[in-house]
């Protein structure tokens, strides 16, 4: 395609803007084929990954919300030098930690 304004051989548009715009024109001529797409995903799932992700979403709603007001409070504690660290136990942690890295 040449450019209109200067006649040359380089393309005018954008590859990721033409791209689109062809998907965009396959799907008004086929709208059943976007739809056929995702059912045929919804479908894969199998009864493992559904229970799976029926405990995970449980976990998530287990999970509490942040407490704001205490994260203030942590962060004016450190910012003031107020906050107590115990390095025998952050040392214990980074410990455990590297051998789970390990493992």
């Amino acid at each position: 395609m040449a450019n209109p304004i200067d006649g040359s051989g380089r393309p005018t548009g954008n590859p990721l803007q033409e791209a689109r715009g062809n998907r965009q024109v396959q799907q008004q001529l086929d709208p059943s084929r976007e739809s056929n797409t995702q059912g045929d995903s919804a479908r894969k799932v199998s009864s493992g990954e559904s229970e799976r992700l029926q405990s995970v979403r449980e976990a998530i709603d287990q999970t509490p919300e942040v407490d704001r007001e205490r994260v203030d409070a942590l962060r004016e504690q450190i910012a003031n030098g107020e906050y107590p660290l115990n390095a025998e136990s952050i040392a214990d942690r980074f410990a455990e930690l590297e051998g789970l890295l390990e493992s």
